[in-house]
């Protein structure tokens, strides 16, 4: 129970540049503020937002366990796909049927709200999602590739609402 709130070791490999050049290490903080401007507008759903803001905390978490960073990548993308989902119930109904979320993303093209040029980054995000759920072995995200997935699908998710 003592190491459960200690920055994990694999974690010292990652420093920051000061003002005066010199390198500090990364601390709790530094992840807080990569995060605090990554907020989902009023608009998103509340069920989304649960998603979202829980793969925002796993970030935080890798600090003490650095494979939280890879749950926080895989959590980001069920975001993305949360919210494909809510857009679509909110639209059209929930379905009496499953809808795979092929289907659901050419719904939501085919009704323009997602416009075509755009589908590959839904395809894209669906087949990464779909690695980190079927795996045989984890993959290794750092927190550069985890900030940048939240980034990204948070812009993605504001598009769809």
């Amino acid at each position: 129970m003592d190491n459960i709130l200690k920055k994990d070791k694999f974690f010292d490999a990652f420093v920051k540049i000061d003002k005066e050049g010199k390198s500090k290490s990364v601390e709790l903080e530094d992840l807080q503020q990569h995060i605090s401007t990554i907020v989902l507008n009023s608009k998103i759903p509340k069920e989304v937002k649960r998603v979202f803001n829980g793969a925002k905390d796993l970030y935080l978490f890798g600090y003490f366990r650095y494979y939280f960073f890879t749950i926080s990548n895989h959590y980001t993308l069920l975001s993305l796909e949360s919210a494909l989902r809510n857009r679509c119930n909110q639209l059209f109904g929930k379905s009496k049927k499953f809808l795979s979320l092929n289907e659901v993303i050419k719904k939501l093209v085919d009704n323009k709200i997602i416009k075509k040029e755009d589908v590959f980054i839904y395809d894209i995000s669906r087949e990464l999602r779909n690695s980190f759920s079927h795996l045989t072995s984890p993959p290794v995200v750092v927190p550069a590739m985890a900030l940048s997935t939240l980034e990204k699908v948070k812009e993605n998710i504001e598009k769809l609402f």
